[in-house]
């Protein structure tokens, strides 16, 4: 059976185990979802919606606040909203 006739099973059998599967796969791919409070660029990056690089452009004009850990950037989540926030149209 391939995935997409599962996918077709579930859908059309039980609603509900199609959305537990959807969600799973979500906090997968988003771990932010999972209640975490500090993000590296690139899962800000995916939070905001934005390219890594566009992140980048943005600490660099001071436009995000950001903690650097080494060579690295972090962001915290509340930073992240703020930011969402001020910027959605």
């Amino acid at each position: 059976m391939t995935e997409q006739e599962i996918i077709f099973g579930i859908l059309t059998k039980n609603k509900q185990v199609f959305d537990e599967f959807i969600d799973n796969r979500i906090r997968e791919k988003h771990p932010f979802m999972q209640g975490q409070e500090w993000y590296s660029s690139q899962q800000a990056a995916v939070y905001l919606n934005r390219t890594k690089r566009t992140l980048d452009n943005y600490c660099y004009k001071g436009r995000i606040n950001f903690k650097k850990v080494g060579q690295k950037r972090e962001f915290h989540i509340d930073d992240l909203n703020d930011f969402r926030e001020r910027n959605t149209k």
